[in-house]
């Protein structure tokens, strides 16, 4: 699908260049006038500076067909008209491409000096890329005089048309109104009514024979330049020139006092407005200048007010406020902020409003103030305050010593807050941590805690197994296991009850947490079945532990308590196997034990 707005706008370029072309033709060719500055060269230049550079080139292909159709309407042979269009191309492509580069996003109307002097490159450029292009169509017709004349003429074009048109285009889209609030320049006049009493006594003084006249239209333009910039030079040259064809219309001189055939007399007037722009830029630079620095000003100055406003409101909001102290004399100054934090005297005590820091009893803030004398960088100073029927507040200020040159400590700048409320949520704020880290540390023990005996469940000690299992790997070290449960418990739940039942693990669970060494781990499974876990520990240590644990509960048990037995299952851990295998293998030594006749302990093999 065709981007018909990029079509419109290359057609509405080419339309525009193709009208003031074919008026400046037509006074060239028809009237016989000299044209000493090419207007649709500046319009395309300045048409190519506002469009994107994805839309080049559909412009410049409608460009090129409206040249090639003026120059074979103009009676041009089709080679030469094709030549002489692709001329007025490469100028506005090589001094619009430059111009791009060196205005960086900033207006061309308003450049430095510096940048006003790269754009003249730029203009002088690609009026030379034009002059060179023509040259190679018409090698016949082009003499010296006629190519400096072309190049001047197009040159002129690019530094003052191509202005007036993005300054026409600024100000079609920006209207002519200020808003409120922003800055503006202060100087007045028209432009336009300037230019128009400029292109008048242009006329006057090309019509004279006086020579010493030509000075007029030079002072009038210096003073378009006073008020307008760089844009006031280029009006003055423009209204200049046409002057010029006009004067020249019907195959005059351009001027009445240069006596010679008119190209030639063109070429000397084209030096002249060469002369004016150069003397023009040096004082249009330093206005810019000014008006830039101005602009900058305004928008500080009024950044710097919104500024004063917020921090004023910030202070009430935030309620901090600002104190001074001039060691010399002991005076303090309070701002309005600091004497509403310290609060007026309470009705009926009797005090006196306060005035320094002294009559809240807050000795010590003298005592940390007289420690940072010498102190180059900010400090923080947190103090109590004891206002007379206030309660007992806090204090908190940031503070800057300011010195002399000779290293005299002039006065401390200080702001203040109450951080009174601050410091109590910061303290309720860490007792309810102490006490949520409670809770979640006793939540976490019992959910690693078997509810009745005490000892670490299941899930705590199958991490434990798990994560010996990894150090067993990792250094290679023993690993031992003992699985041993209660000998026929059923028998004991059945004819006791289960209290008694409980109370029997219980027991169990005592004596084998007393037998288990700081570094062991023994942890209830399920029912009346428990795991020791035995780390570095080899097989045979292992064993005689189970055989002790065995033995003590045969003794021990009784009295209050039924006679219980044990029978236990010992594994140690081979390279390679996982802690399934080693649980397996230790289940399968206990169930050996029970099959051998119970209260013995079995090697896994």
């Amino acid at each position: 699908m065709p981007d018909w707005t990029n079509l419109r706008i290359a057609l509405a370029i080419g339309v525009a260049w193709l009208v003031c072309a074919a008026i400046f033709m037509s006074a060239s060719q028809i009237g016989g006038s000299v044209i000493l500055l090419w207007v649709p060269n500046g319009i395309w230049i300045g048409a190519l500076f506002l469009l994107d550079y994805r839309r080049w080139p559909l412009a410049n292909l409608a460009l090129y067909v409206a040249a090639v159709a003026l120059n074979l309407f103009v009676g041009m042979p089709p080679v030469m008209a094709a030549g002489i269009a692709a001329s007025n191309l490469v100028e506005g492509l090589v001094a619009a491409a430059l111009a791009k580069k060196i205005a960086r996003r900033k207006r061309l109307e308003v450049l430095s000096l510096t940048d006003m002097m790269k754009f003249t490159g730029a203009a002088f450029l690609g009026a030379l890329a034009s002059g060179l292009v023509a040259l190679t169509v018409r090698p016949d017709d082009v003499t010296w005089l006629t190519f400096g004349w072309w190049v001047a003429s197009v040159m002129l074009g690019t530094l003052n048309v191509t202005p007036l048109v993005l300054y026409a285009w600024r100000r079609i889209n920006a209207p002519r109104a200020t808003r409120s609030g922003h800055w503006a320049p202060e100087r007045s006049g028209s432009l336009w009514l300037i230019t128009l009493i400029l292109f008048a006594t242009s006329l006057v003084v090309l019509y004279q024979t006086n020579l010493n006249l030509l000075f007029v239209p030079m002072a009038i333009t210096m003073y378009a330049v006073v008020r307008h910039g760089h844009i006031g030079a280029s009006a003055g040259v423009l209204a200049f020139a046409i002057a010029a064809a006009v004067v020249s219309f019907g195959g005059n001189p351009p001027a009445a006092f240069i006596r010679i055939e008119p190209y030639a007399a063109g070429f000397l007037l084209q030096i002249y407005m060469l002369v004016l722009v150069a003397s023009s830029m040096p004082l249009a630079a330093l206005l810019t200048s000014s008006d830039l620095l101005a602009q900058r000003l305004f928008r500080r100055n009024q950044h710097l007010r919104r500024n004063v406003n917020l921090l004023n409101m910030a202070e009430n909001l935030a309620g901090i406020a600002r104190w001074q102290y001039y060691p010399r004399t002991g005076r303090e100054e309070w701002s309005r902020e600091l004497v509403a934090i310290v609060g007026p005297p309470k009705p009926g005590s009797g005090a006196k409003t306060a005035q320094r820091f002294s009559d809240l009893n807050a000795f010590t803030f003298y005592d940390e103030l007289e420690g940072h004398r010498d102190t180059r960088e900010q400090f923080n100073i947190r103090f109590d305050i004891e206002a007379p029927g206030y309660p007992l507040r806090t204090l908190a200020m940031r503070a800057m010593n300011e010195f002399d040159t000779d290293g005299t400590l002039l006065r401390t700048v200080g702001v203040v807050r109450d951080v009174t409320e601050e410091i109590q949520v910061v303290r309720s704020l860490a007792a309810e941590r102490a006490k949520a880290e409670q809770a979640a540390a006793k939540a976490q023990q019992i959910a690693l805690t078997d509810e009745l005996t005490g000892l670490p469940n299941r899930r705590c000690t199958m991490q434990e197994l798990n994560r010996c299992l990894a150090r067993a790997i990792a250094t290679g070290e023993n690993l031992s296991i003992i699985m041993f449960d209660v000998d026929n418990f059923k028998l004991v739940n059945d004819r006791y009850g289960h209290n008694v039942g409980d109370a029997v693990l219980r027991r169990l669970s005592d004596l084998s947490r007393v037998r288990a060494r700081e570094r062991d781990l023994v942890g209830r499974t399920g029912g009346e079945e428990f795991v020791w876990i035995l780390p570095d520990t080899s097989c045979s240590t292992a064993y005689r532990a189970a055989e002790r644990l065995r033995e003590v509960v045969a003794e021990e048990s009784g009295g209050t308590l039924p006679d219980i037995t044990v029978s236990a299952g010992v594994a140690c851990w081979v390279k390679g196997e996982d802690v399934n295998s080693l649980l397996e293998r230790a289940d399968q030594a206990l169930y050996q034990a029970k099959e051998l006749g119970r209260n013995q302990v079995r090697r896994a093999a």
